[in-house]
């Protein structure tokens, strides 16, 4: 079964603002311009942070935040701050083509990686 890193390669960045109901998010693609997660009203300086952090760049400062996994976003102290994406990419003819296990377990681990990396100190 694939899990993240046979699909998305580091390092991670972000690719363009989206402005969709009023708020204000940036897509962040992988090495191989795979959209993977969108930022969710988190500020621009922990985003850069956070995607250091991911990249295995720096660490996260500070210990007043928890990170978590549940239902397909990253929790912030219980609130949503990452929003884990590119379904259509994973399962898609055009895209990757995998079984909806497999699509799964791709997010699933990415999404467990990247909780993994904000929450060492």
């Amino acid at each position: 079964m694939k899990n993240w890193n046979d699909i998305y390669k580091l390092p991670i960045a972000e690719s363009y603002i989206d402005e969709e109901d009023g708020f204000r998010s940036k897509r962040i693609l992988d090495a191989n311009s795979n959209f993977i997660f969108q930022f969710l009203n988190v500020q621009d300086s922990a985003q850069i942070s956070a995607l250091n952090a991911i990249n295995g760049i720096e660490k996260l400062k500070g210990e007043d935040t928890t990170f978590s996994y549940k239902d397909g976003y990253i929790l912030a102290n219980e609130h949503k701050a990452i929003m884990i994406r590119g379904w259509g990419n994973l399962t898609g003819t055009g895209g990757h083509n995998l079984s909806s296990d497999e699509a799964a377990n791709v997010q699933d681990t990415f999404a467990n990686y990247i909780v993994g990396k904000l929450n060492e100190r």
